[in-house]
């Protein structure tokens, strides 16, 4: 299943699945494949590589990749057709347009993609909790459920599940959006 990641970018893109980090990359037995905390720095450090190869294609001409709507646009190193990284979702890589919202983390997400890393955690947390209903003394399945929802940019536990609306982000979103034409 990797023989569609042929690019840093690509990686950068196929980490943000979780569905594909969890059926691809998390096989292993912990010191092999990508597991729990590890996903988090891992995807953290593949998106930094992407960004750090775009950078450098930039200063000799190369072309940058721009990821939104669910697909990628093209520009040749000019930043006139480039989206601002604040538009863009950092889960989903999509442009946000319909509701973005500032999570606890100070961040801002597409609600319909944070709400559901919301719940996907939460069903995590409840999974954990009945493991520990069948065995106490399972350390792991305490941890988790101990900990709470984590923030998927940072890695650390949020404080609440509250999302306030950024009005801001949505308006520069969909100028952003209206200025490219359709394409995004």
């Amino acid at each position: 299943q990797n023989e569609d990641i042929h690019t840093l970018a690509d990686l950068a893109d196929a980490v943000e699945d979780d569905d594909y980090l969890r059926d691809v990359l998390q096989k292993g037995d912990g010191s092999v494949g990508v597991k729990g905390f590890k996903r988090i720095q891992f995807r953290k450090e593949a998106k930094e590589a992407a960004k750090k190869a775009t950078e450098s294609s930039r200063g000799t001409g190369g072309t940058d990749r721009v990821i939104s709507g669910g697909s990628s646009e093209v520009s040749g190193g000019s930043s006139n057709n480039a989206v601002a990284s604040e538009l863009i979702c950092p889960i989903s890589h999509v442009l946000m347009v319909n509701a973005p919202v500032i999570a606890s983390d100070g961040y801002t997400y597409e609600e319909s993609v944070i709400q559901a890393w919301f719940q996907r955690s939460m069903s995590e947390i409840e999974m954990n909790k009945q493991i520990l209903l069948a065995d106490p003394s399972n350390e792991k399945a305490k941890k988790i459920s101990d900990r709470g929802v984590l923030s998927p940019m940072t890695g650390n536990p949020l404080p609440n599940l509250q999302l306030i609306p950024n009005v801001n982000i949505r308006k520069m979103a969909n100028d952003a959006h209206r200025q490219g034409g359709g394409e995004w």
